[in-house]
């Protein structure tokens, strides 16, 4: 199935007109522009290095550029991104629980990597 037939049944499907599956998606959506926020926030306000790795026993034991957590919000659009679709084709195929449950496995892995950005932007 190509992407330009997917967005055609997009359209054509009650998807995102189902007020559950609407409102996962603007919140798995809001998550994470979010994380694409605080990470910019965070690539334009902290000079120099920052942690990047902490050991209870030797301390710390990596530092970086604040560049380096890039690949948390670009995990987080891609699982998102994934999960959307998945959450569409099981819609189409009349599974709607189980397309609920993309959306919401989506929105913990939002959440995680949200407080993961908090946690280590503050170590």
């Amino acid at each position: 199935m190509e992407f330009k037939e997917i967005l055609f049944q997009i359209r054509k499907t009650r998807f995102l007109k189902e007020k559950k599956f609407f409102s996962l998606f603007l919140v798995n959506c809001f998550l994470n522009l979010s994380l694409w926020l605080y990470f910019f926030y965070l690539l334009y306000n902290i000079k120099g290095k920052m942690i990047l790795e902490y050991n209870y026993f030797l301390g710390v034991t990596k530092l970086g550029e604040p560049i380096s957590f890039l690949k948390i919000p670009l995990i987080g659009l891609i699982i998102f991104l994934v999960n959307s679709l998945l959450s569409f084709k099981s819609y189409l195929k009349q599974k709607k629980n189980l397309a609920e449950m993309f959306f919401y496995v989506s929105l913990v892995c939002q959440v995680i990597f949200l407080i993961s950005m908090l946690i280590l932007q503050k170590t």
